[in-house]
């Protein structure tokens, strides 16, 4: 998988694993020659220093080595009976002593190749990993401490980040498994998971963290609201004497209409939940739906009833967000 700047992530190569080698010469290194292989060739022709990432099934001193001859650098978690994984930095503990604090590692470089270093850290469980061409001075994060309401500083080395990602993908696919299990629901397998984890990271914006009504506990001072003030849009239907603006159909009425029934249209929407949903938010600037009691507009049942669109109520039907083809093919003319 190659990140550039353009996009997230790209899926390059695949390659199937088809079961374990017969040949016992042939099965010796399958998984280190596969990257080896994979990255040669994704990477053909391009500038090196790139950071390869994989986990203990690939990973070995041999394979770390031969990349960081090719100008590639590694890291990722490492088992400890694979050759030349130094004896000295691993526990002997298979689960983390109660006199152990959490957190406790050990380091070794290579002597011959001090690029090369491998870690020893335990959580609950020890924790090894290998890579090349990273530091190892110790770094410090603030903490406070709950008892005594003050800061202290902890070491964190940050060999350990991609470790901690690592650790929270595996047991958050855990704890949707027993969950999805309980309710009786189809388990995913890790695969699809993953594929719906990278969907909905991709689609996380600034409206994840401004107006995510569960994230109103991560602030210690208010937010600003912003401005939420209706505009009139400038799109204008094409031909004829008489220009009249371009209605959308509006997002609250949307959400209230009834199976196979339309929804009111309106040329006013906001711009602020515009910018932050990512997809035009058209809303009505006067009163609908007097007959059953309403006396709010569509834009006060969006900006407060529904906390900006964050609080819409379950029973109401499921809105989309989209961008204008209008709006998106000017600017790809200009």
């Amino acid at each position: 998988m190659l990140c550039r700047k353009i996009c997230y992530a790209v899926f390059y190569r695949v390659e199937l694993y088809l079961s374990k080698e017969t040949s016992a010469g042939l099965a010796k290194g399958v998984a280190q020659r596969a990257v080896i292989r994979n990255v040669t060739k994704a990477l053909a022709g391009q500038p090196g220093k790139r950071l390869v990432i994989a986990d203990n099934f690939y990973s070995s001193c041999a394979l770390v080595l031969t990349l960081l001859e090719k100008g590639y650098y590694y890291v990722g978690t490492h088992r400890s009976d694979r050759l030349g994984w130094p004896r000295s930095v691993q526990f002997p503990q298979k689960t983390r002593p109660k006199g152990m604090p959490r957190g406790a590692y050990r380091i070794a470089h290579a002597k011959e190749v001090p690029g090369l270093v491998a870690v020893a850290w335990m959580d609950s469980r020890p924790v090894n990993m290998i890579a090349s061409g990273c530091a190892t001075t110790q770094t410090t994060v603030l903490r406070r401490d709950k008892g005594r309401s003050e800061r202290s500083v902890v070491p964190c080395p940050q060999l350990l980040f991609l470790a901690f990602v690592d650790m929270a993908i595996v047991n958050a696919f855990i704890l949707h498994k027993e969950v999805l299990q309980k309710k009786g629901e189809k388990v995913p397998t890790r695969a699809e998971y993953m594929r719906r984890l990278h969907v909905e990271l991709l689609n996380v914006s600034k409206v994840t963290l401004w107006s995510n009504i569960n994230a109103e506990d991560l602030v210690t001072v208010p937010t600003p609201a912003g401005d939420h003030t209706l505009v009139n849009t400038d799109d204008m239907y094409e031909g004829g004497r008489d220009a009249k603006r371009r209605q959308h159909l509006c997002k609250v009425c949307s959400a209230m209409a009834a199976i196979k029934t339309k929804s009111y249209e309106s040329s006013y929407y906001c711009p602020t939940c515009t910018e932050l949903r990512g997809g035009y938010v058209p809303l009505c600037n006067r009163v609908r739906r007097e007959a059953s009691g309403n006396t709010l507009t569509c834009s006060q049942i969006w900006h407060q009833s529904w906390a900006n669109g964050t609080a819409i109520p379950p029973h109401f039907r499921q809105i989309r967000f989209r961008e204008r083809k209008r709006k998106r093919r000017d600017a790809e003319e200009k």
